[in-house]
């Protein structure tokens, strides 16, 4: 293992990081209410842009794919580059915006040059494109995962309910209460068919099968300190 590059600028803690589709970039959450996007290599003349916006600590931060991006371009919509989700239930999602061509046919070429030289996540401004908010009386949001292949997002939150949304659309695709207490994780698998689901104080673990709607493990442990252990009389 070998250090690459340490990274700053964020002003709390970071809750959350992701990547890009092209290992060249990634995105950092954190509860100072921002996110930043920070590229693998250094890019002349560009610094990490700060994306702001939200009144709460963020929870999580997703970039989306190519082929969701020419989904909503076929649509004629602007195509989300990533996705930002607080606390207070608020889904951001961020666009990148061309920036202007410099005057001059020779300044042109010029920027024309760098610009084939330079990824396309350090290309443009970035711009809020798109809100959603959930809204769950009395419980705020802790926990979400993001399924770039499906575009399906989980989130879940603190009175033990959780919600599957189709994103861009923000369609509700499935809400369900596995608990009483606080869903503290979430997670996906590679295929997006099961969900996982972690609630800390319990020490309960659920996995979901979302689109059977049937469970496929739920284990919950003790909720207080195990003071006897016995054997059954056959051994």
């Amino acid at each position: 293992m070998q250090l690459h590059r340490t990274y700053g600028t964020c002003h709390d803690t970071i809750t959350d990081i992701d990547w890009s589709a092209d290992s060249q970039f990634i995105a950092a959450a954190s509860k100072d209410l921002t996110a930043r996007v920070y590229s693998l290599n250094p890019i002349p003349g560009w610094a990490p842009p700060t994306l702001a916006g939200h009144k709460d600590a963020l929870v999580g931060v997703f970039f989306t794919t190519p082929a969701t991006q020419q989904a909503a371009e076929l649509a004629g919509q602007q195509p989300v580059k990533l996705y930002t989700v607080s606390k207070d239930g608020a889904l951001f999602g961020w666009s990148l915006v061309p920036t202007e061509p410099a005057a001059g046919a020779h300044i042109a070429a010029t920027a024309a040059g760098a610009a084939a030289d330079t990824p396309e996540l350090a290309q443009g401004n970035w711009v809020l494109s798109a809100r959603h908010f959930f809204m769950q009386r009395g419980a705020r949001l802790s926990a979400a995962d993001y399924h770039k292949a499906s575009g399906v997002l989980v989130v879940g939150f603190s009175n033990g309910l959780f919600e599957l949304y189709q994103l861009p659309e923000s369609q509700v695709l499935q809400t369900l209460s596995v608990s009483h207490e606080r869903i503290t994780s979430v997670c996906f698998n590679s295929t997006g068919d099961w969900l996982a689901l972690g609630c800390a104080k319990l020490g309960q673990l659920l996995v979901w099968e979302w689109r059977s709607e049937g469970y496929v493990l739920r284990q919950q442990g003790h909720y207080y300190d195990v003071s006897c252990a016995c054997y059954s009389p056959d051994g």
